[in-house]
């Protein structure tokens, strides 16, 4: 039976191409983000993953299974998140590195004074995986490069 951790590693992977970054995503080891994607291999049968020396790439399979992957981890993230709206007001946002290390944090505290009871959560991470959050609803605001933005708008992903 294949289980969420398992798809969960797959979806990660193909968006990161780096076993080590999905195991600091996951808060797992490295070893333990392989022994996932050995054991989704083994119960489906087939390779998932075309690996060289330089890089990851998902088979046609594992592109079609992280596909469905994403949906449940985006499912699951959303019922999280409505649990955890339905206790308390919480306003999640993302910045990329420069705008958490400037005015960031002088934005955080002017909302805290004009709502004490909100509780706001900080992402800081590229543009790249900020708009992914934000897509994912896992975030509801996102402070991003423009320069990435206007790649993804040239290339029809925006």
């Amino acid at each position: 039976m294949l289980n969420f951790k398992q798809l969960e590693a797959l979806y990660w992977l193909r968006e990161l191409q780096s076993f080590g970054k999905v195991a600091n995503r996951l808060h797992v080891t490295q070893p333990a983000v392989s022994a996932r994607i050995a054991s989704l291999e083994s119960q489906i049968g087939q390779k998932l993953l075309e690996r060289t020396h330089a890089s990851i790439r998902l088979t046609h399979l594992g592109e079609q299974i992280a596909d469905h992957a994403q949906q449940i981890v985006n499912a699951q993230y959303a019922l999280l998140d409505n649990i955890r709206r339905n206790e308390k007001s919480v306003l999640r946002m993302g910045m990329i590195g420069p705008v958490a290390l400037t005015w960031g944090r002088d934005l955080h505290d002017r909302i805290r004074d004009i709502e004490p009871d909100l509780e706001i959560e900080f992402s800081v991470g590229t543009s790249a995986e900020l708009e992914r959050e934000l897509k994912a609803g896992s975030i509801d605001l996102a402070f991003v490069s423009m320069d990435t933005r206007q790649k993804q708008t040239s290339s029809g992903l925006a």
